[in-house]
């Protein structure tokens, strides 16, 4: 019985981001505004439902001119841009620094997402899916 409630409860967030938005979206604290936990296949599936939204994402991070989070490492080493998303991070500083030192390992990611298209055509070794 206790591994039965056990894996229910482990499926629990995974069922919330399927959902959609509404369901894998909380409040934090006094935050007026939401967080989505949400895995980073469902965010690059279904992107514009969380469009605007504050995000907390798992992924393979790869930094570079144009910083990427990648759903593996496998679509790191294949440099498959289909299963990414880029990150815009501020301008040089302490953040920076940080995440440079954390290049090529998972990393959490907490930010607000932009469903807009990102031009990588000046990066030759990337490829789309498509």
């Amino acid at each position: 019985m206790k591994w039965i409630v056990f894996s229910l409860l482990a499926m629990l967030p995974l069922t919330a981001s399927a959902l959609g938005p509404d369901k894998a979206c909380f409040r934090r604290g006094t935050d007026s505004e939401g967080t989505c936990a949400v895995s980073l296949s469902s965010l690059i599936a279904r992107g514009e439902e969380y469009d605007g939204k504050i995000v907390l994402v798992t992924g393979f991070y790869a930094y570079s001119d144009r910083p990427m989070l990648f759903a593996s490492r496998d679509a790191f080493l294949t440099s498959d841009v289909a299963d990414a998303v880029g990150i815009q991070l501020p301008k040089p500083g302490p953040l920076a620094n940080v995440l440079a030192s954390v290049d090529h390992q998972y990393v959490r990611v907490l930010g607000r997402y932009h469903a807009t298209a990102l031009d990588v055509s000046a990066q030759g070794g990337l490829r789309t899916g498509g």
